[in-house]
């Protein structure tokens, strides 16, 4: 599954999981919401909203899929991120 991210030019999730490795893996990508998982569509909200990509939700036939996703930005937040991840979870198995 996720060799065939890694590999693809362009992506197309409903998945929390893949619209966050299409960010990790750099791709050009959109997301269909999913209109019975509201859970899931709040998941995918937030991961957009933190990387600043939230106009890669698919709403109708107006998402362009020439606009390329500029990831130096993106990138610099989700790092930020994963280096608080990161720090907390280090925290957590110094106190054990």
């Amino acid at each position: 599954f996720l060799e065939l991210i890694r590999g693809c030019e362009y992506f197309f999730t409903d998945s929390f999981h893949g619209t966050s490795f299409a960010i990790i893996f750099e791709k050009q990508f959109g997301v269909f919401l999913n209109r019975s998982s509201k859970n899931t569509n709040s998941r995918i909200a937030n991961i957009l909203d933190i990387s600043g990509l939230s106009d890669r939700v698919v709403l109708d036939n107006s998402f362009d899929l020439d606009k390329k996703i500029d990831y130096s930005s993106a990138k610099k937040k989700v790092d930020h991120l994963i280096s608080k991840s990161h720090n907390y979870i280090d925290s957590i198995i110094k106190k054990l």
